[in-house]
């Protein structure tokens, strides 16, 4: 899994992700929300931060499906990425962790605008891979992953 990949790659105690045709508006706030946290740390071992992600848009550039997503994280090694189609990012079980939504960056899903083609069946294919290889899944990963998806069509 990529994400998680990156994450153990990174060095620095805050993270953030994104995906190559994602926009990301209101990037200037990245600074004031990491100093505002630092500043009023408490015994909370690491923070998720979720901000709104801006998925899909109809002919005349109106989203059509919003929801929030794990963005921002510090202390990293408290989160863990599940899945291998609809990543989630989610604390690990005895951790003591805030996750906290915001709206000062929001991250706007550009796909529809790209000119690369979409490959049919890629996520479809990608977890009858992943079953084949792992015995066991988590069930309660799967279902936060096809909530999401769900949302989108029914909103």
């Amino acid at each position: 899994m990529a994400r998680q990949r990156s994450f153990d790659l990174a060095t620095q105690p805050w993270v953030m992700w994104c995906d190559a045709d994602d926009l990301i508006e209101g990037a200037q706030n990245l600074n004031k929300i990491i100093e505002n946290y630092n500043a009023n740390k408490s015994n909370i071992e690491g923070v998720g931060f979720l901000f709104p992600y801006e998925y899909s848009y109809n002919a005349n550039n109106e989203c059509t499906c919003r929801h929030y997503r794990e963005r921002l994280f510090y202390n990293k090694q408290y989160f863990n990425w599940m899945n291998p189609v609809h990543e989630v990012c989610v604390p690990n079980d005895k951790a003591n962790i805030a996750m906290i939504p915001k709206d000062d960056i929001i991250f706007k899903h550009q796909r529809q605008y790209s000119e690369k083609i979409p490959e049919s069946g890629r996520n479809l294919r990608i977890m009858r891979r992943h079953i084949k290889k792992s015995w066991r899944i988590r069930c309660k990963t799967i279902i936060l992953s096809w909530i999401r998806v769900l949302q989108c069509w029914f909103d």
